[in-house]
């Protein structure tokens, strides 16, 4: 936003990508979703893709997971995420 020139006035959160959706949905702003999320169906609402990205901004995502897991899959993951370069 900032980038942009502006700075948004938020009034409300949610805790979850449904949530925003409902509401933008119901008239109450607009909101920033993974692009995943254009597959959820909801009157009123269009879904357009940040081209702007690909021109310096970025994005940061965490990976939360227990501290004791031992799971294979789940250090196997990490692992993956760990080494590969950004």
């Amino acid at each position: 936003c900032m980038g942009a020139g502006f700075t948004p006035h938020i009034t409300q959160t949610a805790p979850q990508i449904q949530t925003h959706i409902s509401l933008v949905s119901a008239g109450l702003g607009v909101a920033l979703v993974p692009e995943c999320a254009a597959q959820i169906t909801h009157p009123n609402v269009t879904f357009r893709r940040l081209s702007d990205l690909q021109q310096g901004g970025t994005t940061t995502m965490a990976l939360a997971c227990r501290k004791d897991d031992r799971n294979i899959i789940t250090r196997s993951f990490i692992k993956v995420l760990t080494e590969t370069p950004a």
